[in-house]
């Protein structure tokens, strides 16, 4: 009896340990966030490298990672009124048209993409790490969008050190039936830009890319022009 219940205490021991190594080859490698910088999750246009050299006004030199932001889906739905009063008085100076068919016709709100909440998915993106002031320059950019917290979000690491932000469409920036029936627009070389980025990181992204997001209405994608308003005379 003694010898039968050493055998079963070894098995149990046997079943705890590779129960642990199970454990241990699954736990995420930690990724650190370099001391006085913040990541920031790119999944638009913010996949670009230069499009987000273009924000912060300068070369970016930091690591860059691939990763998926877990719980999420990708979706063309955030929009915004051309006639924001948010936005900068040299835009607002501006009426905005799209090109259909050699003819320039006024639109109502501009689309970007956005990421909605979405149990079980996962969209594929880029992380930067970006100093607090950098912070400021995308904070300032992102008219419409609120900063949300993703540290517990990235499927590749365990993230220590600092926190992870992503940028999502406010309730009153996203597409609903109501708005709708306005005229929705996605410029053109915004689609343009994103795409790009994708298939300059490879076919493989540019797959889940299109597996992460939801499909766009591509009678919404046109080129955009500014036309400077007419002042009218004094009466």
């Amino acid at each position: 009896m003694k010898q039968i219940r050493i055998s079963t205490i070894s098995l149990i021991a046997l079943a705890i340990m590779a129960s642990s190594g199970c454990q241990h080859d699954h736990e995420k490698p930690i990724l650190h966030v370099p001391q006085g910088k913040v990541g920031v999750v790119g999944f638009g246009s913010l996949m670009s490298l230069k499009a987000i050299e273009d924000v912060l006004e300068r070369s970016y030199t930091d690591s860059t990672y691939q990763i998926h932001l877990l719980e999420y889906k990708r979706a063309w739905n955030f929009v915004g009124s051309t006639k924001d009063p948010k936005l900068p008085q040299e835009l607002l100076d501006f009426d905005s048209y799209y090109i259909y068919e050699n003819d320039t016709l006024m639109f109502d709100n501009i689309v970007f993409l956005n990421i909605i909440d979405h149990p079980g998915s996962k969209v594929n993106a880029i992380l930067y790490f970006l100093s607090p002031n950098d912070l400021i320059a995308l904070d300032r950019m992102e008219i419409g969008y609120e900063r949300i917290d993703v540290t517990n979000n990235i499927e590749e690491f365990t993230i220590k050190g600092g926190e992870i932000y992503a940028y999502r469409a406010l309730p009153n920036y996203t597409l609903t039936s109501q708005n709708k029936n306005q005229k929705n627009i996605i410029d053109e070389s915004y689609y343009d830009l994103v795409i790009q980025a994708c298939d300059s990181i490879g076919q493989h992204f540019r797959q889940e890319f299109n597996a992460s997001t939801i499909p766009v209405d591509t009678l919404m994608v046109a080129p955009t022009l500014n036309k400077k308003k007419s002042v009218l005379p004094n009466a």
